[in-house]
């Protein structure tokens, strides 16, 4: 049997414009889940957009796909450098939200690497991807980093790696650098 998973879905543009039409041609009425169906609008948050698209090859964490979002007019992709997003949370936190840790369970399982072997201060490390904004260059797609309000943080968050808000509001959920690396 052929895998079609990846075969059906839109290619990552070549050009900034060629992304700006993607994300202006969603089929916000399909929802089989392939392809052109793997476009979301208002989801994680009013307004926004998302586009997944098949990875060459997979990543260390494991997924082999992506997210582009756009988000207040604005387009952001996970960095796939050596950047890192650090933080800390509680034990009780992770007890909490153990799921949303759990690759088989959780997309966002698949992005975050939570440190359980050690135990410190009663919190656990964690490490995610940083993400960047995407701009027009001349109609090329550049990538930047960018620095957003932690409101505007989340919802990123949110949308290109699948996290729980719930999780992200939690008062011993902490991030300490979005660009560590």
């Amino acid at each position: 049997m052929i895998d079609m998973t990846n075969q059906s879905r839109k290619p990552y543009p070549s050009t900034f414009n060629e992304l700006v039409d993607q994300f202006n041609n969603l089929d916000v009425n399909n929802t089989d889940g392939l392809g052109n169906q793997c476009e979301h609008e208002n989801n994680p948050y009013q307004g926004c957009k998302q586009i997944e698209y098949p990875l060459d090859e997979p990543i260390s964490y494991g997924e082999d796909l992506f997210v582009v979002l756009k988000y207040k007019d604005n387009y952001y992709q996970t960095s796939f450098d050596e950047h890192e997003i650090t933080g800390c949370m509680t034990q009780e936190v992770y007890e909490k939200h153990k799921d949303d840790f759990d690759e088989e369970i959780s997309c966002a399982g698949e992005w975050i690497d939570v440190e359980t072997e050690q135990l410190t201060n009663g919190t656990y490390s964690f490490t995610i991807p940083s993400f960047v904004q995407l701009v027009d260059q001349e109609n090329d797609i550049e990538q930047e980093m960018v620095y957003l309000k932690e409101k505007d943080s989340k919802v990123v968050l949110e949308g290109l790696y699948g996290f729980n808000r719930k999780l992200l509001d939690e008062e011993g959920f902490t991030i300490e650098s979005f660009y560590d690396g």
